[in-house]
Order: C-alpha cells, then structure tokens, then sequence
C-alpha cells in the first residue's frame, strides 16, 4: 500500500536538504578560504618578467648591431660579472636585463657618441638558467628555470617528495645578494597535507637555486634499526646457523 505524505511531513525533509547543502557550500568556501595566500611581491615579479621577457645571464652571447657603425657592432659574451664590452662604451651590464632593457641601456649611452644610433640585439645562443633539485625527490635533476619558477614547481618537475622525504625541513640553499650563500629553511608543516605546498608555491626562485628535501625521522630511524640491528643479527645468524644445525643433529643422534 503506497502512503501519500503529507505537506507538513514534506517541508521538514525540504528544509533539512537546504541546510545541508547550504552547510556544504559555506564549508567548501570556508576550506578554500583557509588555503588562501597573499603572495609575496618578489614571487609576483618573479612571474610576470620571466613570462614576459628572456633575462638575460652570463654566458649568454649577443650580436649588437648598429645602424650604419659596423665599427661599433659586435659579437659578445656576458662575463661572469655581467658586463659585456663594447667599442665606445667599455663595459656595460648585460646580466639581468631584458634584451629590450639591454637596447635602450647601449642605445641611450651611445646616443652621446652618434647621432640616433638604432640598436638592434640578437641572442645568440641563450643560456637556459637552472634549479637543481637533490635528495628525497623521485628524480633527483636539473629544472629550467622558466618551466619551475617557484619551489613547488620544482619539485613537481622532479616527480615530487618520496615517502621518505622530509615536507617540513626542505632546505633552499642560496647566493644572497650580500655574497653569502645561506641555506633558508622551508616552512612545510602548515595547514594540513596540501598547505605546505601553498607556501611552496609564494617561494620564488633564482638561478642556481639548489633545493634539498632531506629524509625524515621515520625513514631515518628505520635505517638506523636496519644497519645496526636486522643485518647484523642476520649476519651472526648466518654464521651460527650451521653450528646450531649440528649441534641439534647431534643431539638427535645421541637420543
């Protein structure tokens, strides 16, 4: 026998499905609220100008052509200080620079040699600047830099962490600007398994950056357990073994 339900039974089991979605929504926008992030200015600088425009470094080589000077155009190579040389101009600083950044930098200092000099830069040969990403990655390598600009791109790029792999003491080991290379310790214990990747994500790199993820306690202790007591217990039991095989077959043999 079907029953008919009535409308005061109908309205409960309505409002019970509102609020419950209701509920849903307001937690699903509460969870991507607590995953937010401001991101740092040097992350958003680092972004936008190598999506932008090739920077250039050193080792990079250039054709600097003049309009109407071939006297003064050359074929160069950014030195390891990032300066190139140039006639007219002695060293000027390459490195760092756009190529666009690069031409109204000659053409405005030669503007005070020649009269409208038009400049015209060619990249030769560019140099692809890198990140290396070592220790407890799936593939320990050597990341481009335009295709990794952030750490946790980096680690993408090499397969991401192990299970073995330290999240909370990745280590980011850097040339400052102030000549020292430091080792700048990564916050990867926050906001539950997917946060620390939030904060990985608002870490800018550079070139040459290297990123080391360590191996953690777990994996530590369980070698430690497996080097100094499971094989060397396997070890002396592989040479008692045979020892204690006689002595039971003798044992046997005189019962």
């Amino acid at each position: 026998m079907k029953t008919k339900l009535k409308d005061k039974d109908k309205n409960p089991s309505l409002l019970f499905i509102a609020t419950t979605l209701l509920t849903l929504v307001i937690t699903a926008c509460s969870s991507q609220d607590a995953y937010q992030l401001p991101a740092e200015p040097e992350v958003i600088a680092s972004l936008e100008r190598y999506s932008r425009e090739y920077v250039l470094v050193p080792g990079d080589q250039l054709e600097v052509a003049v309009y109407r000077n071939s006297d003064v155009s050359r074929v160069v190579t950014i030195r390891a200080d990032g300066f190139v040389s140039l006639p007219l101009l002695d060293d000027v600083k390459a490195a760092e620079l756009s190529i666009s950044e690069l031409d109204a930098t000659i053409t405005g200092r030669l503007s005070g040699r020649l009269v409208d000099p038009e400049v015209t830069i060619i990249l030769v040969n560019p140099i692809e600047p890198m990140v290396y990403v070592y220790g407890d990655v799936r593939g320990v390598t050597a990341v481009p830099l335009r295709q990794a600009k952030t750490l946790a791109q980096a680690i993408a790029f090499a397969g991401g962490i192990t299970r073995d792999g330290a999240k909370g003491e990745i280590a980011l080991v850097r040339l400052d600007d102030d000549g020292f290379l430091r080792m700048h310790f990564m916050d990867g214990e926050t906001d539950g398994p997917i946060g620390p990747y939030l904060q990985f994500q608002n870490t800018a790199l550079r070139a040459d950056d290297l990123i080391v993820v360590p191996e953690n306690m777990r994996s530590q202790v369980g070698r430690f357990l497996t080097d100094f007591i499971v094989e060397p217990l396997s070890a002396v039991n592989l040479i008692l073994s045979p020892y204690l095989q006689f002595e039971l077959l003798a044992d046997l043999n005189n019962r």
